[in-house]
């Protein structure tokens, strides 16, 4: 009962976040570029800073190592998850110029904007870098897999590997995540006033990821989302 009342303290939380960030949207407060700008900060601030702190603090070269074991996790679940969206879309006859998206929820999700925070809020930062684990392998299924097949639902050809999709998926949160283990590794730690300043811009990731949600949840048009039978199987 204790885990239950944790785990739903965890999701008030973030539910609380997010509903500021909706409330005040509304309000007017944030512009277009704000929101953009939102979003560039933590992907490419925040959370790379974060990451390097959170392993070079909280974890040693052995416990590394012992994480590493948990790599094929996250890619048997995504690959099983790829198999049942195409499965699911062949029963349900879906279009074949929607198969591509409808698929792609079944196997991709939103790691770091809903799946940081939720970890942090209901395991800590001891669960962080497992995320990792799951984000790299998760942003490397989307850039190839994914937008492989939604670009064919549309008629375009495009690679699965490529130059670009390589720039993409080594971009700087996973940067950030490798240069913290490498840290680890070489048992080295950043200097006190970088660490320091690492920590402030790392602890902003989880409440303007939130802001941003709420935000991009303002500004969804509701009245053109229309629940067909495709979306409400694809959402549960």
């Amino acid at each position: 009962m204790a885990a239950v009342l944790h785990a739903l303290q965890g999701i008030l939380t973030i539910v609380i976040m997010i509903a500021t960030g909706f409330y005040l949207s509304r309000k007017g407060w944030f512009s277009e570029s704000f929101s953009s700008a939102v979003a560039q900060l933590v992907t490419k601030v925040c959370l790379s800073t974060y990451m390097i702190v959170n392993l070079t603090v909280n974890f040693s070269h052995d416990q590394l190592i012992e994480m590493s074991g948990g790599l094929p996790v996250p890619i048997i679940s995504m690959a099983l998850g790829y198999f049942i969206g195409h499965a699911a879309a062949w029963l349900l006859k879906v279009r074949r110029d929607r198969v591509g998206v409808f698929c792609t929820v079944f196997f991709v999700s939103n790691t770091i904007f809903i799946g940081l925070p939720m970890t942090l809020a209901l395991f800590g930062e001891e669960g962080i870098p497992y995320v990792m684990l799951y984000y790299m392998v998760n942003t490397t299924m989307f850039w190839v897999v994914a937008v492989h097949d939604m670009a064919s639902d549309a008629g375009v050809a495009a690679p699965w590997l490529s130059r670009k999709t390589l720039k993409v998926v080594l971009n700087p949160p996973l940067l950030g995540f490798l240069t913290g283990i490498i840290l680890v590794m070489l048992d080295w730690r950043l200097p006190m006033p970088i660490e320091a300043s690492f920590r402030y811009l790392g602890g902003m990731t989880t409440p303007l990821a939130m802001l941003f949600i709420g935000i991009a949840i303002s500004k969804a048009s509701w009245s053109e989302i229309k629940f067909d039978r495709e979306l409400t199987v694809a959402m549960v």
